[in-house]
């Protein structure tokens, strides 16, 4: 199974600890209807330019609703990127009937068509996370965001093109000298 980063690590560590959220079950619906909004928005504005306000009055619900799944909108747009990733990077079928070129094909082809997709998205998600450590203060007001966002995303392609183990702990060492 694929590792769909921070949003399945935050599944599993739920999941392990046996701790469920507390009060009435969230309707799947709002959900549903605010990831599909959230993501149609930021993919036709760009993060930056969508406001939870918005977001909650194209998906028909109350901004409660919202803040009782998410703490931020860069919460919801990850989950919503990160759940449309499943459908592009699903594993592949392994029943036999297609040769391996072929799965390895259109398994690329999926995934690139979700980086052309969602690629500006994942990067003002990082540059959005960079700026909120800015504003608490946990990242100095003098570092560019902007440069940051683009040395991660090189150091990410440079380790993925030489073929580099991409895991957690690398996720690590990039924050860690992120925000030395």
């Amino acid at each position: 199974m694929i590792n769909h980063g921070l949003f399945c690590i935050y599944e599993q560590e739920l999941c392990m600890s046996g701790k469920r959220p507390s009060g009435r079950p969230a309707n799947q619906d709002a959900s549903t209807a605010l990831k599909a909004v959230a993501l149609r928005r930021v993919r036709e504005l760009g993060y930056e330019k969508i406001s939870v306000s918005e977001i909650i009055e194209q998906a028909g619900v109350a901004r409660q609703t919202l803040y009782n799944r998410w703490n931020t909108k860069a919460d919801l747009v990850l989950e919503a990127v990160f759940e449309q990733s499943n459908t592009y990077a699903a594993e592949p079928s392994w029943d036999g009937a297609e040769d391996c070129r072929t799965l390895l094909e259109d398994f690329l082809i999926r995934i690139f068509e979700h980086l052309r997709i969602d690629g500006d998205t994942l990067r003002a998600l990082i540059t959005a996370l960079l700026r909120r450590a800015q504003d608490r203060g946990e990242l100095s007001p003098g570092r560019n965001v902007e440069t940051l966002s683009a040395l991660i995303h090189g150091a990410f392609w440079y380790r993925l093109l030489n073929r580099g183990v991409l895991d957690a702990g690398f996720a690590k060492e990039i924050v860690a000298e992120t925000f030395a």
